[in-house]
């Protein structure tokens, strides 16, 4: 494998597809250990894990089932290949899609912090 390829896979194994609405889904990307501390929000003298609209917007790498028609009037029925750029655009513009991603990113930090802590455990 060449290093675009473990890259990938790296990723691959940090993510998690998630559903917007019937039939359209975005690949969520857990966020490297090293920027865990962006993620973090303080409120009454306690730490949690949060996630800001610029963050959600950085998460997804991939979506499937957006089409042309989705997307504006009188668009094609074709599949619309995910573009950083037009996702965020799109979720600018449907905050619905907002909430499940925060929730997919906070919830995939979570696991990954509970995995180490239990590897640190044993």
């Amino acid at each position: 494998m060449d290093f675009k390829q473990i890259i990938a896979r790296m990723a691959e194994q940090r993510s998690r597809w998630v559903e917007l609405e019937p039939g359209k889904h975005v690949r969520v990307l857990r966020p490297l250990e090293s920027d865990f501390p962006a993620y973090i929000e303080r409120r009454d003298g306690q730490a949690y894990w949060s996630c800001s609209f610029a963050q959600v917007k950085s998460a997804v790498d991939a979506w499937k089932g957006f089409t042309e028609a989705d997307l504006i009037d009188g668009g094609a029925d074709d599949e619309v290949p995910f573009a950083p750029e037009l996702w965020a655009v799109v979720v600018g513009d449907r905050v619905a899609y907002v909430a499940p991603v925060r929730s997919a990113v906070v919830d995939l930090i979570s696991e990954h912090r509970h995995s180490l802590d239990a590897i640190e455990k044993n």
